[in-house]
């Protein structure tokens, strides 16, 4: 459900059920979950992007460009107009960095250097701020 709301994207302010049966408790739930809306509303609150925002809308931004394009046309249309439609990547220096360098690496020792360097590449963007901070 919060996924789904943060698709639209919608504030989720709360869950009311009767599950407990009782009418005075499902009334005071209620009331709380009135006064989180209207204090919201009053303050302008927007909860921050998710990895549920971002994930579900790539994923169905994906499918529009791809195979719901027929059925998501005005979708489509304003993706592309807000310029959401961001790959393939143009950056050419990356594109002709991932088609050269998968068959290196299918030279094992190439390939074991490779290995040898990866860990220290990934943390090597961090290392100064870690430092910095220790």
């Amino acid at each position: 459900m919060q996924a789904f709301l943060e698709l639209q994207p919608a504030n989720l302010a709360g869950i009311v059920t009767d599950e407990s049966g009782d009418s005075a408790a499902v009334d005071a739930l209620l009331d709380q979950l009135a006064g989180r809306l209207v204090r919201y509303a009053d303050q302008a609150h927007v909860r921050p992007t998710t990895f549920l925002r971002v994930g579900a809308q790539k994923l169905f931004r994906d499918a529009v460009w791809s195979r719901l394009r027929i059925t998501f046309q005005a979708d489509h249309k304003k993706y592309k107009e807000l310029g959401w439609y961001d790959f393939p990547q143009k950056d050419w220096a990356a594109r002709i960095q991932n088609a050269l360098i998968p068959p290196l690496l299918k030279v094992p020792s190439i390939r074991e250097q490779f290995m040898k360097g990866i860990k220290p590449g990934m943390v090597q963007p961090y290392k100064k701020i870690v430092e910095r901070e220790g």
